[in-house]
């Protein structure tokens, strides 16, 4: 397949597809897949003779979120072949470009190392899926889970999050919906100030609270509660007490949303 990869920082690539004349007497055309179907049927785009895509990605700093920054569509000069172009999207060219770059494990977000630390702390099964056992073993997956939704693509979370946790997407479902609540649960109990700047546990229904999640289905993500974030605050601090200083968690550890 004509694809390549040009490093232009520890950040930043710039991947290329294009087909050329030795792939099409293979009769094996670049192409691109679809992350999602198209009339029930397509699932790659197949790109012409001396067509190509070229796309600038980068994992952004500090925050390590993945964007593309710009893609482009070359044509050939036949004019005839122009109708592939129509489904290459924002989305069609991010997915291909971080399954690329990801075969070779490049572009992907790094946690913060001390939080890291923690999850390598939290014991684990036989099988290798962390034991959720204690407040803050909750509170770092779910941190962990919010910067995952907050910077990796919708279709690489749950990679990205079993390779941190262990945990594969059901069962990280299961988590959520075990220890979570929704927004509009929160506004029923009139607890949103609480969520947001009580140091206390949050308790709906009886039962403490470590997540909250958006009340949209569609909608992935929520927030941690503000006693969840100072528990991991207050822990990570302690690699810092020589020097006095209190750990704060960015806000893409506190909220995240996707699609």
């Amino acid at each position: 397949m004509g694809i390549e990869i040009h490093k232009e920082s520890d950040h930043r690539y710039t991947v290329v597809w294009e087909t050329n004349i030795k792939e099409s007497n293979q009769k094996n055309p670049t192409s691109l897949s679809i992350p999602y179907s198209i009339k029930g049927k397509q699932t790659k785009i197949d790109l012409p003779l001396n067509s190509s895509v070229v796309a600038d990605i980068e994992v952004q700093q500090p925050s390590q979120k993945i964007k593309l920054n710009n893609y482009s569509v070359n044509f050939n000069n036949t004019g005839f072949e122009d109708g592939f172009a129509d489904n290459i999207t924002h989305r069609v060219v991010m997915y291909n470009a971080v399954q690329r770059l990801w075969l070779e494990d490049k572009l992907q977000p790094q946690l913060d190392l001390h939080i890291e630390e923690l999850l390598k702390e939290i014991p684990r099964t036989d099988r290798g899926t962390l034991q959720l056992k204690t407040d803050l073993a909750k509170a770092v997956v779910f941190v962990t889970y919010l910067f995952t939704v907050s910077n990796v693509p919708t279709g690489f979370q749950s990679e990205y999050l079993e390779k941190k946790t262990g945990m594969s997407n059901n069962y990280i479902t299961q988590i959520i919906n075990r220890y979570s609540v929704t927004y509009d649960d929160v506004k029923k109990a009139k607890k949103t100030n609480a969520l947001f700047t009580s140091p206390k546990q949050l308790v709906i229904k009886d039962k403490p609270v470590y997540f909250v999640r958006h009340t949209l289905r569609k909608l992935k993500g929520g927030y941690i509660p503000m006693w969840v974030a100072k528990l991991v605050e207050k822990e990570l601090s302690k690699n810092f007490r020589a020097i006095g200083y209190q750990y704060k968690l960015p806000p893409e550890y506190i909220t995240g949303v996707s699609l």
